[in-house]
């Protein structure tokens, strides 16, 4: 598959789901209160049911999506003209996936948004 679609479908996901979708069921683990207490409204995500639809995703979430984008089109743009090689960018994109998904455990939702993103990169651009 091509890159440049792959990205855009990809940039398209990301930001549908941590922006735009929205839900009134939460999933979330035991630690997930303990990892955001006290660390302010930059982290602040609804768990547990709520009597209306609204984005489980806090403003670090928000914010990090965007970076991400930002990156899978930097990403497109160093793979087409070939700055560093295709090897060492792959295990460079690897590496990004393995942070993204180790930190979207600060909640469950990003977690389960993260799924097939993380699944689609994988498969289609190695």
């Amino acid at each position: 598959m091509n890159l440049f679609l792959i990205t855009i479908i990809e940039s398209i996901y990301l930001y549908y789901m941590f922006h735009i979708f929205k839900t009134q069921y939460t999933f979330h683990h035991p630690f997930e209160y303990m990892l955001t207490n006290g660390m302010g409204d930059y982290f602040d995500h609804p768990i547990g049911i709520t009597n209306n639809r609204r984005s489980k995703i806090c403003k670090f979430g928000r914010d990090g999506s965007i970076m991400i984008i930002i990156y899978i089109y930097f990403r497109y743009i160093i793979t087409k003209i070939g700055l560093l090689g295709i090897k060492r960018w792959k295990y460079f994109n690897r590496f990004v996936i393995l942070i993204i998904f180790i930190l979207s455990w600060m909640n469950l939702n990003a977690v389960i948004y993260f799924l097939p993103f993380i699944l689609f990169d994988l498969y289609y651009v190695y």
